[in-house]
């Protein structure tokens, strides 16, 4: 694995638990594997990471301040959303992942992140944005 291959791999939020989610490799469909810091498990997706890693960590939703303690990722709690739901296309790939409390969960549903909570989609895309900017820049 060369340093741009993780790098590109990684989650563009810095946070907690994002940052504690390591690219490993790619597995023979192409999909990329990854491991949580500080746990001892074999290279698994990018929804089951987020998970251990929440689990491991804890961290917020992402959409308002509600803050987690660690535990297992669950519905009536906290949990994964696709920042582009996949009913629209989203895939579950680590960059369309975050964590949400059940009520921003249920509230964005399957809405564009930017008529969810425009603020929230200014965040992401300047972070995505700096996450490429350090691509190309590790690559050049």
């Amino acid at each position: 694995m060369s340093n741009i291959d993780g790098r590109i791999a990684a989650h563009p939020l810095s946070g907690c638990p994002y940052n504690k989610i390591e690219f490993v490799r790619l597995n023979q469909h192409r999909v990329p594997l990854y491991r949580v810091t500080g746990c001892n498990n074999v290279p698994e997706s990018a929804p089951q990471a987020l998970g251990r890693a929440f689990a491991k960590y804890g961290g917020k939703c992402f959409y308002c301040p509600t803050k987690f303690r660690p535990h297992a990722l669950a519905e009536r709690e906290a949990h994964r959303d696709h920042v582009l739901a996949t009913s629209k296309g989203g895939l579950d790939l680590l960059h369309n992942l975050v964590i949400a409390c059940r009520k921003c969960g249920r509230d964005k549903a399957d809405d564009l992140i930017h008529d969810f909570k425009p603020k929230a989609a200014k965040a992401y895309l300047a972070a995505l944005q700096s996450h490429i900017a350090s691509c190309v820049t590790l690559a050049e």
